[in-house]
């Protein structure tokens, strides 16, 4: 079978959200049989989606290539790069980077385009101050409690706003409310916003801290120009590290949803489940079959393992996290 053949069946399973370790050989053998740069890149990417940063020694190979990539694939291998040899680009051309708008390319840059344009740099330089940051108001919010509000339409009827809106903080996900949801179902009070990097929609006002969901996005290419708006209003920018990611994928072999990714995230910072409460995660479809509060046409996305983040939801719960009581209102 042909490298390529090999690279198509990867690549199919992978959109289906096969994140496991037969995907993984089909492109290791694929870039076994053909040392071609561009099979090089696939296989690096889908080790990335597992949560893996590339091998020390694929450093230098990618480097004797980079000139034959294209603009936006040249991006990605500079990205995989920076992540863990940032030194190795220094001597980069400017012009390589340029346009990419990602926050670890930008802050490559030089220290006066970075203090000209203040944006997507600072997502990167200040991340590791911001991510200390949040922990420590997650530990101080402890004490009256931390709630993960997802967007299942289970939540509708449900008559639980008011007990959400008591937490200390409160964490929501993209669109999370519309002209068809309650704040007697849902609450209105929101600290934390979890939004995915492609995310078109409504923006809340008075958010405290913003994340973007993904495998440590500030290694991705997305579109970053929305996000701007929270760091010209001094609002932190955090991403979830990578090592979180790679444990969620690792258990449930496919890539987790915003809402368990978040509540493994908060799990590894508390180092525990203490003081911390989720509503509509990983719940699954209503009777009816409707899937999102907000939507009723939002079809849950099949590349997510829904019944092994039900699972997963269970465990933890059995583990000490506090799941709020689906009761339906009469």
């Amino acid at each position: 079978m042909s490298a390529w053949m090999l690279i198509f069946m990867a690549t199919r399973r992978r959109v289906q959200g096969h994140y496991d370790r037969d995907t993984l050989a089909l492109f290791a053998h694929a870039w076994k049989i053909n040392r071609s740069p561009k099979i090089l890149l696939r296989y690096a990417m889908f080790r990335r989606d597992l949560g893996f940063t590339i091998p020390q020694r694929w450093v230098e190979d990618f480097l004797k290539v980079i000139s034959n990539f294209g603009t936006r694939n040249r991006w990605l291998v500079l990205a995989l790069i920076a992540e863990i040899r940032p030194e190795r680009l220094a001597t980069i051309p400017d012009t390589w980077t340029k346009g990419a708008g990602l926050p670890v390319l930008e802050a490559l840059n030089s220290q006066e385009k970075i203090q000209k344009e203040c944006c997507l740099a600072e997502i990167y330089l200040q991340q590791e101050k911001w991510r200390n940051e949040f922990y420590e108001w997650l530990k101080s919010c402890r004490s009256k409690g931390v709630c993960v509000v997802g967007n299942s339409a289970s939540l509708r009827g449900s008559g639980q706003g008011s007990i959400i809106d008591r937490y200390a903080a409160v964490i929501r996900f993209n669109r999370f409310e519309s002209e068809d949801t309650s704040s007697f179902d849902l609450g209105s009070r929101i600290d934390v916003w979890v939004v995915s990097p492609d995310y078109k929609g409504h923006v809340p006002d008075n958010i405290r801290w913003i994340v973007v969901t993904g495998p440590d996005m500030l290694f991705r290419l997305r579109n970053w120009q929305f996000i701007k708006i929270f760091l010209d209003a001094g609002k932190p920018v955090l991403t979830v590290p990578l090592v979180v990611w790679q444990k969620m994928v690792s258990s449930l072999e496919a890539p987790p949803s915003a809402g368990i990714l978040v509540l493994g995230w908060i799990n590894n910072l508390l180092e525990s489940w203490d003081g911390v409460t989720s509503a509509g995660i990983g719940t699954g479809l209503t009777k009816k079959g409707a899937y999102h509060i907000t939507d009723c046409r939002h079809r849950a996305v099949s590349r997510h393992h829904w019944l092994r983040e039900k699972d997963l939801i269970r465990d933890w719960q059995a583990e000490g996290l506090n799941i709020i009581p689906i009761c339906k209102s009469t």
